[in-house]
C-alpha cells in the first residue's frame, strides 16, 4: 500500500511508517501470524460465512491481497471460485504471484497492481474481502470513498468481509485491552525492542474509529445486515451485505 494522491481518497495509503515495499512488507506475514489473535483461522472462517451466500462459482475480490494468503486459502477451499486480488504495493503483488505459484493456483486468480477504483464495475462480485487496510486510512472521507468503491463492484445483495483494527484511544476499554495485546505480542515470541518498533509504528501510522463508526461508515457506503463474527483484543470483523 503505497503513496495516496490527495485527489482522491480512495488511494490513500500508509506512509513510510508501514513500507510495504520495504523491510516492512517482507516481515509482514509473520508478524500478522504473531500479533492478530486466531488470524490462520480468519481465512477459512471468511469461507464458512461466505458458504451458502454465494454460490459454487462466485466471484469473489480481495482488496489489500498483500501476500497472497486469502487467494491461496480460498482457492484451495473453493476450486471453482474465480478470484481477483488488488493491491497498490508491487512488492504485495509479487509475493502473492509466488504464493498462487507454489500453491499451483497462479491460472486461477487475476491479481491487478493498484486500486479498487481501477476495477471495473462490471461484471459485478458476488463477494469481497478487506483485511487490515481500513485502519490505515484516515477518518477524513478515505474510509467511507474505499468502502464506496467496493460497494460499486459487489452485486446486491454481494457479501463484504472486513476484519480492521478498531477502538476510541481515550476509553478506559482501549487502553485495557491494547495493555493485554501488548503482552500477548511478548507471548507470542516478539522481543522488548521489536515491540517497542512495532508499538511506535501503530502510534505513528493507526486511524482508529470505534466500532460504532464502522458501523456507521458501512451503513453510509451501501451495506446492511452487518454482523460482527470475530473479536480479538482490538481486531474486529465483521460481514455485511450489499443493500
Amino acid at each position: 500500500m503505497a503513496q495516496a494522491t490527495p485527489s482522491d481518497p480512495a488511494r490513500h495509503q500508509p506512509d513510510e511508517v508501514f513500507d510495504f515495499d520495504g523491510a516492512y512488507g517482507v516481515r509482514y506475514e509473520k508478524l500478522a501470524h504473531q500479533l492478530i489473535p486466531a488470524y490462520a483461522q480468519l481465512f477459512p472462517a471468511t469461507v464458512a460465512l461466505l458458504e451458502g451466500e454465494v454460490t459454487d462459482d462466485a466471484d469473489v475480490l480481495v482488496v489489500g491481497c498483500g501476500t497472497g494468503i486469502e487467494l491461496t486459502t480460498f482457492g484451495k477451499s473453493k476450486p471453482d471460485w474465480r478470484l481477483t486480488g488488488v493491491d497498490p504495493s508491487p512488492q504485495m503483488i509479487r509475493l502473492a504471484q509466488e504464493k498462487l505459484r507454489d500453491e499451483g493456483l497462479e491460472d486461477r486468480c487475476e491479481l491487478l497492481c493498484g486500486y479498487t477504483n481501477d476495477l471495473p464495475r462490471v461484471p459485478a462480485f458476488d463477494a469481497a474481502t478487506l483485511f487490515n487496510v481500513m485502519h490505515f486510512l484516515p477518518d477524513d472521507g478515505a474510509k467511507l470513498v474505499l468502502l464506496e468503491s467496493i460497494a460499486a463492484r459487489l452485486r446486491p445483495g454481494g457479501q463484504l468481509v472486513m476484519v480492521d483494527l478498531h477502538g476510541d484511544p481515550s476509553s478506559e476499554t482501549f487502553r485495557r485491552l491494547m495493555s493485554g495485546w501488548q503482552e500477548f505480542m511478548l507471548l507470542r515470541g516478539l522481543s522488548i525492542e521489536e515491540r517497542a518498533v512495532f508499538l511506535d509504528r501503530l502510534r505513528q501510522g493507526m486511524h482508529y474509529v470505534p466500532a460504532t463508526r464502522i458501523l456507521e461508515l458501512l451503513n453510509e457506503a451501501g451495506f446492511g445486515q452487518v454482523i460482527q463474527f470475530y473479536g480479538g483484543f482490538l481486531y474486529g470483523g465483521w460481514v455485511a451485505g450489499r443493500r
